[in-house]
């Protein structure tokens, strides 16, 4: 047989076993059973001199099966012939060093609805696809996004691997290829010694010589140290889109910009991630005083450019400063399903408030603190384009009186109007005639109500459950306050800085607002001991704020405390406090978390003992007694005794909300002292000589005397 015909056999051979179809068609002389005699092969694969002994009369069996009644004994034959022959290419390969390279490729991003088939179809155009695989998980048998797809031989893949990215789109992603690599083990794998195994092929060879290659080259990056970063680099552009983008998602408003530099792939990817974005906040972003500037519509402009039409949620007060009105023509263009806005300190006008509010019609949430520039008719147009409104936050708006309150729909649950100077009654009854299911209100602050609008507020919103009422003006008496006993769903009361608030409104509270959690009474000076103890019937009393009344004893705390549901009680500057009130609250509260005793002075040494006595075991504790009469030695022996308490000596109260404060007996606390005496004795008298002095004055304020006049001239 001549050198070509011997080439064509091995050929044949080797294609035939990847193809898992037997031992045909090889090129003999009668298709049969062909004896060779001892001879020496020379062939040339793939740039390998191979040279081959094939010992006389080896028997090749090549007869087709063509007929499925063969006898057993002829298919015998044909599994010893096969074996003997795939041993000589074996030696003829491993004593040549014949690198052989699997027809498999690896594809990466994947599309998780795709199909094997799918995917075996779409490789089909590259040529014949023996075998088409998609890696799923263990568990749910979901696809992991890549796979390997084997091909009938080599040039199919280097097709595949020399096309194109247009040619490599399915299912609107690009496929990633590259050729399959075996996966590394950590035991190399035992040579299969069994020679009657028929079903073992030419591949066991293969894997064997790819895995002593793979090992070669781990000996070799073992001993690089700078190969660590581009395995890396390597592992994380292996991730498909999926992966990433949801790696993306979490990070920082920052790094999602920075990123984009890095590749194109990531751009795109990076782009992504702003057309899933719900919130966008830039709360730490721009900081001004390390150079960075601050949020302007130029900004502004290029992150709505990336995509932010689904955005929900939007917060602009952290860097407020720098924008203009034409920041709410871009929200209005850029983001139409916004629910949440916070635009405080942003510089809103009424027509581009008009404007942003008709194009985010689904509005339910908005803040406007500091808008000093939208008045009542900016504020009418964002009531009567956003129907959908349920919170609106109008704190330090001083233009507005109300009127526009007209607009309000049922829906809205939450008004904050605090520090609304120009408030009126007028505006107050068209919000309690638009909102009788109003649930919170916060009207702290506003110096234009009277009696007549606070009354018929109590009457109206009998709903309401969160009401904050302080610093009320002087107009304002104990009568309309009386009114609070129509509110009876009441949780959380502010009634702080209070004179109108006496025992006889704590006897109303009491027995009428009975679901109270929290309860704010700080410098209300004419309660007494008898207004506190009407409390009692508050059973779910959490919090309670009692500070600066000179007319609460033990009694009072000691009332309170006999329910045992209170976890925070602030008693700044209570002087007629002592160490037997903190004993009773330690007795009947187990769930005390938070006790401020700033400026309390008869509380001593003695209150922390009991505290550590009763409430040793709780986990989080919080006590301030700066401005006590608890020493800093025995504060810090506290705070080593219970890492997790939290053991202030700060004095948190405010001298000036005290009852007994007089602004001119404590003039001495602001203005410093001056001694009228005659005397010549001090460091501003003449000395008696009147040239020297005068030469020093001449020196002192003559610039044309000074030793740096040149510098100042300049």
């Amino acid at each position: 047989m001549d050198r070509h015909n011997k080439f064509q056999e091995l050929k044949n051979l080797h294609q035939n076993l990847h193809s898992r179809k037997g031992f045909t068609n090889i090129n003999s002389p009668n298709n049969a059973c062909c004896t060779h005699s001892k001879q020496v092969v020379h062939v040339d694969i793939n740039g390998f001199a191979v040279a081959s002994n094939i010992q006389e009369n080896e028997t090749i069996n090549t007869e087709s099966s063509k007929r499925a009644s063969d006898e057993r004994g002829s298919g015998n034959n044909l599994v010893d012939d096969t074996n003997n022959l795939l041993k000589a290419v074996k030696s003829v390969y491993k004593d040549n060093n014949v690198k052989l390279t699997q027809p498999k490729i690896f594809v990466g991003n994947i599309s998780y609805k795709l199909s094997t088939s799918q995917l075996k179809e779409f490789f089909s155009g590259f040529g014949r696809v023996i075998y088409a695989q998609i890696v799923k998980d263990r568990v749910r048998k979901r696809s992991k996004g890549y796979g390997f797809v084997t091909f009938s031989n080599e040039s199919e893949v280097q097709r595949v691997l020399e096309a194109s990215d247009d040619e490599l789109i399915l299912d609107g992603r690009t496929l990633r290829v590259n050729r399959a690599e075996k996966k590394r083990r950590s035991r190399p794998i035992r040579e299969n010694t069994d020679e009657n195994d028929a079903k073992k092929s030419l591949e066991d060879f293969v894997q064997k010589y790819m895995e002593t290659a793979e090992a070669t080259e781990r000996e070799q990056f073992e001993t690089d140290p700078n190969g660590d970063d581009e395995d890396i680099q390597e592992d994380i552009s292996r991730l498909n889109d999926d992966i990433l983008l949801y790696i993306f998602m979490f990070l920082t408003l920052k790094d999602r910009v920075k990123i984009e530099r890095v590749c194109h792939r990531w751009r795109n990817l990076a782009r992504q991630t702003w057309i899933a974005l719900i919130h966008l906040d830039f709360k730490g972003v721009f900081v001004s005083f390390r150079g960075t500037g601050g949020l302007t519509d130029r900004i502004l402009l290029s992150l709505f450019k990336r995509g932010c039409q689904n955005l929900k949620s939007l917060d602009l007060s952290h860097s407020a400063r720098l924008l203009t009105d034409y920041s709410l023509y871009l929200i209005g263009k850029n983001c139409p399903h916004l629910e949440y806005i916070d635009l405080s300190g942003v510089n809103v006008t009424m027509r581009s408030l008009k404007e942003m509010s008709s194009k985010c019609c689904k509005l339910k949430k908005i803040k406007l603190q500091r808008c000093y520039e939208a008045g009542e008719k900016a504020l009418w147009w964002l009531l009567k384009q956003c129907a959908e409104l349920e919170y609106i936050d109008i704190a330090g708006s001083i233009a507005v009186t109300g009127q526009c309150f007209f607009m309000l729909t049922e829906k809205c649950k939450t008004v904050i109007a605090d520090d609304c100077i120009r408030l009126t009654d007028s505006g107050l009854k068209f919000l309690t005639k638009r909102c009788s299911s109003l649930e919170e209100l916060s009207i702290s602050n506003c110096l234009g109500l009277t009696n007549a609008g606070i009354t018929d507020l109590f009457k109206r919103c009998t709903k309401l459950r969160r009401l904050s009422f302080c610093n009320p003006p002087k107009q304002v008496t104990t009568q309309s306050l009386l009114a609070l006993r129509h509110l009876t769903q009441l949780e959380e009361l502010q009634l702080a800085q209070h004179n109108s608030v006496n025992d006889s409104v704590l006897f109303v509270v009491g027995s009428s607002c009975t679901k109270l959690r929290l309860l704010n009474l700080e410098a209300c000076h004419n309660v007494t001991d008898h207004g506190v103890q009407c409390l009692t019937a508050c059973f779910q009393l959490q919090k309670l704020t009692i500070s600066y009344l000179d007319k609460v004893t033990d009694a009072s705390v000691e009332s309170v405390a006999q329910n045992g549901t209170l976890r925070e009680l602030h008693v700044r500057s209570c002087v007629n406090l002592t160490d037997r009130a903190v004993e009773q609250l330690a007795l009947h509260c187990s769930d005390l978390r938070e006790l401020d005793l700033s400026g309390s002075e008869r509380i001593r040494n003695k209150s922390l003992d009991i505290l550590e006595e009763h409430l040793g075991d709780n986990e989080v504790m919080m006590i301030t007694v700066g401005g006590t009469g608890i020493t800093m030695v025995r504060a810090l022996q506290t705070q080593e005794r219970h890492p997790s308490w939290d053991v202030t000596t700060q004095d948190l109260s405010d001298h000036h909300l005290r009852g007994d404060f007089d602004p001119y007996m404590d003039m001495g606390r602001i203005l410093p002292e001056y001694s009228d005496s005659d005397s010549e004795e001090g460091p501003f008298q003449f000395h008696g000589d009147v040239e020297y002095d005068a030469e020093d004055y001449l020196t002192a304020d003559d610039p044309s005397m000074w030793e740096y006049e040149e510098e100042w001239m300049s």
